[in-house]
């Protein structure tokens, strides 16, 4: 039952039910939604965590990961930054022949699962100079991640099952 019709309901007025083919529609709208949502905050991400590598400053990750997937993001950063590593990951939607697929949604998190080809590059320097390159070739990855929102708008990872930056 859609929003409109829980409205109308609550006021008294009677309405007829959606079609299968308008819950479907509804469906495959708020997938997409949800896969959008994904797609901005993959992007932020990805702007982070080459931030931190520019400035050492979690702050912009700190604005779209949360909880356990903070938690994970700071932990890899924290070992590639201490090993003199720099992770670089291309344009991901142009470069990687990505997937997105919603697999389930609760009452304020959905999960999804990313599947995509890996071309990051992760970079060990020494005295400003890259001293060893390891750059992955295409290789398909997946990774699964719940986002988790609070309604006014501001949505943020809350896990990763599989983290992406991992070497």
């Amino acid at each position: 039952m859609g929003i409109l019709h829980r409205a109308t309901k609550a006021a008294g007025i009677t309405v007829e039910p959606d079609t299968q083919a308008q819950q479907k529609q509804a469906q495959q709208q708020r997938q997409q939604e949800m896969i959008n949502v994904y797609w901005w905050l993959r992007e932020k991400l990805d702007e982070s965590v080459a931030y931190f590598f520019q400035t050492g400053s979690y702050d912009e990750i700190e604005k779209v990961c949360q909880n356990q997937a903070l938690g994970k993001v700071k932990r890899q950063l924290e070992d590639y930054n201490n090993k003199g590593i720099v992770w670089e990951m291309p344009r991901r939607r142009e470069q990687t022949n990505p997937q997105v697929l919603i697999l389930g949604e609760k009452e304020s998190s959905f999960m999804c699962e990313e599947k995509f080809l890996d071309f990051s590059v992760l970079r060990l320097m020494q005295d400003g100079q890259v001293a060893k390159e390891s750059r992955n070739t295409g290789q398909p990855t997946a990774s699964n991640s719940t986002v988790a929102y609070d309604g006014q708008g501001r949505y943020w990872f809350e896990d990763f099952f599989v983290l992406p930056l991992e070497g």
